[in-house]
């Protein structure tokens, strides 16, 4: 969400990693999902930018969505992590069945046996 805002609170190594050409930028159903969720009940007001045309808009950013598995689900629920959030588990658990590092400002998912980068 973010990124589509290109706002001021990414970091700088964020921003470094979202422009990059040569990375490929994927994004997780489970961030629609939440971002709609929290939209829905007000605690997201600045996700109104995305509402309107949420698949469309960050496809043309240059995502590529990544469908949730039932792998996914199982490692999320598997997780002995005491973080209860159900997105950030399935976040979580497809970083690291997809192998690929988590670029996200929240400290929690460094609980979880993936890398993020912020």
């Amino acid at each position: 969400m973010w990124a589509a805002a290109e706002n001021r609170r990414l970091s700088a190594r964020a921003r470094q990693v979202l422009a990059d050409d040569e990375n490929i930028l994927y994004l997780s159903a489970v961030s629609g999902w939440k971002i709609a969720t929290k939209y829905r009940i007000g605690k997201l007001p600045e996700a109104k930018l995305l509402m309107g045309d949420f698949s469309g808009t960050l496809r043309a950013l240059g995502f590529v969505f990544i469908p949730m598995t039932v792998d996914h689900a199982y490692l999320a629920g598997s997780f002995t992590m005491t973080h209860k959030d159900p997105f950030d588990r399935l976040i979580a658990a497809q970083a690291k069945l997809e192998d690929l590092p988590l670029l996200s400002a929240d400290p929690v998912f460094d609980e979880f046996p993936i890398r993020r980068i912020w």
